[in-house]
C-alpha cells in the first residue's frame, strides 16, 4: 500500500509502507491514538514513529509517461467521486473501455 497519495505531477517518491494490507494501517492508526491517549508515548508523531515503518522500496513518477499518469487520475477521482458520493450521477460506463485502452496503447 502506497503510504501517500499525490498528484500525478507531483515528483516526490512515493513510499510502501510495510504492511501490505490498508486494514491493518487503519488497524495501526488506532493503537497509535490508543497509545497516545494511554499515555504511552508523548504525542501522535512519536508513537507512530516507534509504532510504524516503510519499506526501502519507493516509486518516483517517470516524467514521460505524465500524459497516461493524468488519464489514470483522472478515471481514479471519477470512480472515486462516484462510489463515495461525492457526484453521484457520474457516468462510470466508459471506464473499463478507457482503462483497457490505456492498458492496450502502453503494450502496442
Amino acid at each position: 500500500m502506497l503510504l501517500a497519495q499525490a498528484s500525478p505531477t507531483a515528483s516526490p517518491a512515493l513510499k510502501v509502507t510495510a504492511a501490505q494490507e490498508a486494514n491493518l494501517i487503519l488497524g495501526a492508526l488506532g493503537w497509535i491514538a490508543a497509545a497516545v491517549l494511554a499515555g504511552a508515548h508523548q504525542d501522535f508523531h512519536d508513537a507512530q514513529k516507534k509504532m510504524t515503518s516503510v519499506q526501502a522500496k519507493s516509486y518516483r513518477p517517470i516524467a514521460a509517461n505524465r500524459k497516461v499518469y493524468t488519464q489514470l487520475y483522472t478515471l481514479y477521482r471519477t470512480t472515486h467521486d462516484a462510489f463515495g458520493g461525492v457526484n453521484k450521477s457520474s457516468d462510470l460506463s466508459r471506464v473499463m473501455k478507457d482503462l483497457l485502452a490505456l492498458k492496450s496503447a502502453a503494450h502496442a
